[in-house]
């Protein structure tokens, strides 16, 4: 999963990091793969979260 921290400057750096290491042309590409991975991974649920 990626997680990308909350200080914006940080951030700008870690998406484009992100974007050259999926080798994105685009840092509107990467932002979409990431946005979800981030809303696909909190949607998932393990058995034992009803515990």
């Amino acid at each position: 999963m990626i997680v990308l921290p909350p200080n914006s400057s940080k951030m700008d750096n870690h998406i484009r990091t992100v974007q050259e290491l999926l080798g994105h042309s685009d840092v509107r590409t990467t932002m979409i793969h990431t946005d979800a991975l981030n809303r696909s991974a909190r949607g998932i649920r393990s058995t034992a979260d009803s515990l």
